[in-house]
């Protein structure tokens, strides 16, 4: 009886793992992104202006990538992706962007990925923005 319990038991547990594999799995963010950023602190507070962002995302979850922040900072906005964590449709995304570096924290949502940022002496603010290609 107690190995039969154990085996039922093990089922069970099996049965569980895959029924919660979809919710485990990775959204895909790759393609093209096209949007808008607006900042709310100093001392960019009130500069706003369009976004765009190319992600490739690998089997592992993690994104390759660039986005451009038009008008953020008068050095430039290109920006290459440094690092990124996706936790269920939730992104958090690290931009390089000359000499600054942007923090994104973004969920994804009826596909569009909108959130926050936090440029650090730039400022920080709300993004949000949709695939818009492949």
């Amino acid at each position: 009886m107690p190995r039969r319990a154990l085996t039922a038991g093990l089922l069970m547990i099996l049965g569980l793992l895959l029924a919660a594999a979809p919710a485990l799995a990775f959204p895909n963010i790759s393609g093209h992104w096209t949007g808008a950023w607006s900042c709310d602190s100093l001392p960019c507070k009130g500069k706003k202006g369009p976004m765009t962002a190319d992600f490739k995302q690998k089997e592992d979850g993690t994104l390759t990538g660039a986005a451009t922040m038009t008008g953020l900072s008068e050095s430039g906005t290109g920006c290459v992706l440094e690092h990124s964590s996706i936790i269920g449709e939730r992104a958090i995304i690290g931009l390089q962007c000359g000499i600054y570096r942007l923090s994104l924290n973004g969920l994804l949502e009826n596909g569009a990925l909108r959130g926050t940022f936090d440029g650090g002496s730039l400022g920080s603010g709300m993004y949000r923005i949709e695939r818009t290609g492949k």
